[in-house]
């Protein structure tokens, strides 16, 4: 039995060294890679390493390959798990400065602040944080001075947009205004021209009036002429035959036979 268990033992131990002889490989190889700048070779040899077995080496190496090839969020990611692992002070450090950078790379600034602050906590001295730092909080004022600014011209946008609209709404009121007054004034106008067209009617029909009466006067002093005229005629006529009458009587009678 003791013999059985040590053989157990002694090939447990052979696979194990076997692993992690193979993940070292796969490191040392990914390693050569990074420094010949050939980081998607990089990244596929530090993913085989953590195929065979878990080592936080590989992982943040594999987050530094990320990060070369812009994958910052991945990288975010593996920076991440380095932090949960809890390894050793200096490597935790490392991992907060590296996490740091990621954010840096994402715009998102306040994360990389607290990032790099992290990382001073542990390592004070530090300057390259430090110096990282300093260089996320200005980016931090600038984005939040551009957010203002575009928030102030969208504002005076709106404004201008308000202004505009009012003067337009105003020359509206003043167009509709003129409009109304010329309106009123061509009422006016029409309203005048009829009473001098009715003035003028008027007028026409009372000449029309006085000429007709005139003639009416002319016509009725015509007929009262000839009546004149007749009763004279017959005057006259009774006279002829008062005197025809007085002839008649002074001759003498005759017989018929």
């Amino acid at each position: 039995m003791k013999s059985i268990n040590i053989i157990i033992i002694f090939a447990l131990a052979m696979v194990s060294t076997s692993w992690s002889q193979s993940t070292k490989s796969f490191i040392r190889e990914g390693n050569e890679k990074f420094k010949a700048k050939q980081f998607e070779e990089a990244e596929v040899k530090y993913r085989k390493a953590l195929e065979v077995a878990p080592d936080y080496r590989a992982t943040f190496n594999l987050g530094d390959a990320l990060y070369k090839n812009e994958q910052y969020a991945d990288a975010i990611s593996k920076f991440s798990d380095i932090i949960s692992q809890k390894p050793d002070k200096a490597t935790t450090s490392n991992a907060y400065h590296n996490l740091g950078n990621a954010y840096y790379k994402s715009e998102d600034f306040e994360k990389s602040i607290s990032a790099y602050k992290n990382a001073l906590k542990l390592n004070p001295q530090d300057n390259d944080t430090r110096h990282n730092l300093e260089m996320a909080r200005r980016m931090l004022q600038q984005q939040q001075e551009q957010q203002q600014n575009k928030s102030d011209n969208k504002d005076d946008k709106d404004e201008d947009g308000d202004k505009e609209q009012e003067k337009q709404d105003g020359n509206k009121d003043q167009n509709q205004q003129k409009q109304d007054e010329q309106q009123g004034k061509n009422d006016q106008q029409k309203e005048e021209q009829q009473q001098n067209n009715d003035g003028e009617g008027k007028e026409q029909q009372g000449q029309e009036q006085q000429k007709n009466q005139q003639n009416r006067q002319k016509s009725e002093i015509s007929k009262e002429d000839a009546e004149r005229i007749l009763e004279a005629l017959k005057n006259e006529e009774l006279n002829v035959q008062k005197k025809v009458l007085k002839k008649q009587q002074k001759r003498p009678s005759e017989k018929n036979w």
